[in-house]
């Protein structure tokens, strides 16, 4: 599993033009970090920053620590994409009395 830090921030709003037809579209981009490993399995000293789309009609994460399971993550035509729907909060460990 992967682990997902997900601060609380505002979304970020893009502008682009539609290489189609022109038109004004916009991306709307959550800052999360991804834990990950080096090449030989070791956590590597600091999460790596990394921006996710939010679907026009979706929410945001919020803020909080998740996991995913690789299955989350398509690539088609050179580019990763994250499917946000697929992500599990992490329940906070409770503390020992």
């Amino acid at each position: 599993m992967i682990r997902v830090t997900v601060p609380n921030l505002p979304i970020r709003i893009q502008s682009y033009s539609s290489k189609k037809d022109g038109s004004a579209q916009q991306l709307r981009l959550q800052v999360a970090y991804l834990h990950t490993v080096d090449q030989d399995d070791q956590p590597l000293p600091y999460p790596e920053k990394v921006e996710l789309f939010v679907r026009d009609n979706g929410q945001p994460l919020a803020a909080g620590e998740y996991t995913f399971r690789p299955s989350a993550i398509t690539v088609r035509d050179g580019r990763a994409s994250f499917d946000a729907s697929r992500v599990v909060p992490i329940k906070p460990k409770s503390a020992a009395q």
